[in-house]
C-alpha cells in the first residue's frame, strides 16, 4: 500500500468513526501528502494551514468537512496518478524501452523491464467477455474500443490509437487483474505495429 493509499484509508477510517488520529493531525497529514504529490496545490495548502492551526475555530463539524474534501482531493490524485502510470508504460512498451516506475507515495524506485508479449484482438475479447466484474454494456463497449484500436493500427494513426487506448484503459478500472493484463498486453503488441 502506498503512502497516498494508506492517508486515504485513515481519512476514511476518521470519516467512519473509527480512527484514533487528532483531526486537526489529520488535516496537517493529509495536506502534506497533497503538496508533496501536486506541487501547485502548496501555496493554497499554506494558506489552508495557517487557518487550520491557529485562525479558525477548529470544531468537530469543520474536522469533518475538511477530512472528507481532502480525501475526495487525494482520490482524484491518485486516479491521476495511476493513468499517468499507465499511459507511460504503454507509450515506453511500445518503444521496447526499460521504464523506471516510481511510486510517488512512497518514494521507492523500482526496475521494470518490458516483455514482448503478442495479444490477438481475439484473446483481448475473450478476456473482456470472461471478466465478471464488468456488465454486459461495459463488456460491449471495450470490445468496440478494441477493434477500435485494432484499426487504427491498420491506419497508422497513432493519435486515434492513443485517444482509443487511453479510453480503454479508464474502461478497465475497475476490471480483474487478469484482464488489465490481457487488454495491456494487446495494446503495447498493437503499438509495436505503429
Amino acid at each position: 500500500m502506498t503512502t497516498l493509499d494508506e492517508c486515504i484509508a485513515r481519512g476514511e477510517r476518521f470519516l467512519a468513526g473509527e480512527g484514533d488520529d487528532g483531526a486537526k493531525a489529520l488535516v496537517n497529514l493529509l495536506c502534506g501528502a497533497i503538496a508533496s504529490l501536486d506541487p501547485s496545490y502548496k501555496k493554497g495548502l499554506a494558506r489552508y494551514r495557517a487557518t487550520v492551526n491557529g485562525y479558525l475555530p477548529y470544531t468537530d463539524g469543520d474536522a469533518r468537512r475538511d477530512v472528507e474534501i481532502l480525501v475526495s482531493k487525494m482520490k482524484v490524485l491518485r486516479d491521476e496518478k495511476a493513468h499517468e502510470m499507465a499511459i507511460a508504460k504503454l507509450n515506453a512498451a511500445a518503444k521496447g524501452a526499460t521504464i523506471i516506475i516510481q511510486d510517488v507515495g512512497n518514494a521507492s524506485s523500482n526496475s521494470t523491464a518490458t516483455a514482448n508479449a503478442t495479444v490477438t484482438i481475439s484473446q483481448a475479447i475473450e478476456a473482456v467477455d470472461a471478466d465478471p466484474a464488468l456488465s454486459d454494456e461495459q463488456k460491449a463497449e471495450l470490445q468496440n474500443l478494441l477493434i477500435q484500436a485494432k484499426g487504427a493500427v491498420a491506419k497508422g494513426d497513432k493519435g486515434l490509437f492513443a485517444r482509443i487506448g487511453s479510453k480503454i484503459m479508464e474502461g478497465v478500472e475497475k476490471a480483474a487483474p487478469e484482464l488489465i493484463v490481457k487488454v495491456l498486453g494487446f495494446l503495447v503488441s498493437q503499438a509495436a505495429g505503429l
